[in-house]
């Protein structure tokens, strides 16, 4: 097994919404990144798979900040071809505490008939994810980003200043080493002075989410007026418009779930059509299931995710546990991190830090 020559600024593992975002940003300072995909091409899980709601609300500022300055950052013919500003309602909330300009607080009518508390968001939207992270792929100019598609990462290490990347194709050197592969954050060895730098047993988990295509709504439906997704917290559910008379529905279901060995339920017809009847009882009969999918969405402990340098290791970055956010916050996350990567001084904001994950017991 060879060694590869040239030494690349930053090294990224992970050619989701994340990586690729970072990539495109740090082409536009002129740094050398080498981007590493598993895959043959991006979108094949969660960024090409999601449901493409770009939200800000949340329980925590810096994912709303992050998410309310991403579209600025987003390139213009992305924003123009993929993103339609729709607003939502997420039903069973309140405004938070922050970015009050944002929100307003509202009730709902739900199609049961109850009476809720909800949030409208006039300047969410909706995202094509797919089109989206491909697009954003060929974008990348290929003088200063190497893709690596069909290379896992087997291991890191680090050695002298840079970082030691392998593969079946061989080893590539690196001065700095961003992990961003989601759902298999923690599966890979990163050796630093003989020690292995996994993130904490158990504390950053991929579960599964299942996404259900129905037909039978009437074209102009949705639960509330004017919105392009509907979210009902409380009981666990949402829908968006979809495409071709289509609306998108989830259980918001969490199932852990080991990505590379995972089989889909066998009853999931009978449980969504079920869900629905209750749900929906004006329609009851006349939705019909068109097809369904899933992709693994990536939690910490805190449901918060990790963002920043490694305490225990100055060149390791982390962009780990943003399932269900990645596509709303990703293009400010990442460009707050080319700040760190490149020495601007950007703190990390204590709810995002890596080492809030760790207990006493565990090293660092």
């Amino acid at each position: 097994m060879g060694t590869r020559n040239s030494v690349h600024e930053v090294g990224i593992v992970g050619a989701g919404i994340l990586g690729l975002s970072l990539a495109y940003h740090l082409s536009e300072q002129g740094i050398t990144s080498v981007l590493f995909e598993k895959e043959t091409e991006v979108g094949q899980h969660a960024s090409g798979k999601n449901a493409g709601m770009f939200r800000q609300l949340y329980r925590s500022e810096t994912l709303t900040d992050w998410a309310r300055r991403s579209p600025d950052l987003w390139p213009d013919q992305l924003r123009e071809r993929y993103f339609e500003q729709s607003a939502s309602y997420v039903v069973g909330r309140s405004t938070p505490g922050h970015f009050s300009e944002l929100f307003l607080n509202t009730t709902v009518k739900t199609p049961d008939g109850r009476e809720l508390p909800a949030v409208y968001t006039a300047k969410d939207g909706l995202i094509s994810s797919l089109p989206f992270v491909r697009s954003l792929n060929q974008m990348l100019p290929s003088h200063s980003v190497e893709k690596r598609y069909s290379e896992t990462v087997h291991g890191v290490e680090h050695k002298g200043d840079c970082w030691e990347i392998e593969t079946a194709k061989g080893v590539t050197r690196c001065r700095a080493l961003v992990i961003g592969n989601g759902a298999w954050a923690n599966q890979i060895e990163i050796g630093f002075q003989g020690e292995n730098l996994q993130l904490p047993e158990n504390t950053v988990v991929p579960y599964a989410r299942y996404l259900f295509a129905l037909r039978g709504f009437p074209d102009s439906y949705m639960p509330a007026p004017e919105c392009g997704f509907y979210w009902n917290e409380q009981d666990e559910w949402y829908l968006r418009r979809w495409s071709d008379g289509l609306r998108l529905f989830s259980l918001c279901d969490e199932l852990a779930a080991d990505p590379s060995h995972f089989t889909p339920s066998t009853n999931l017809r009978e449980r969504v059509l079920g869900v629905l009847d209750l749900a929906f009882p004006q329609f009851r009969g006349m939705l019909e299931l068109s097809h369904f999918w899933h992709c693994f969405r990536t939690y910490t402990e805190d449901q918060k995710p990790i963002w920043g340098s490694d305490h225990r290791c100055p060149q390791l970055f982390w962009l780990a546990g943003f399932g269900g956010f990645g596509m709303s916050t990703g293009f400010a996350a990442t460009r707050d991190l080319l700040e760190l990567l490149i020495g601007g001084g950007n703190s990390v904001p204590a709810d995002v830090i890596l080492q809030r994950l760790f207990r006493p017991n565990c090293h660092g």
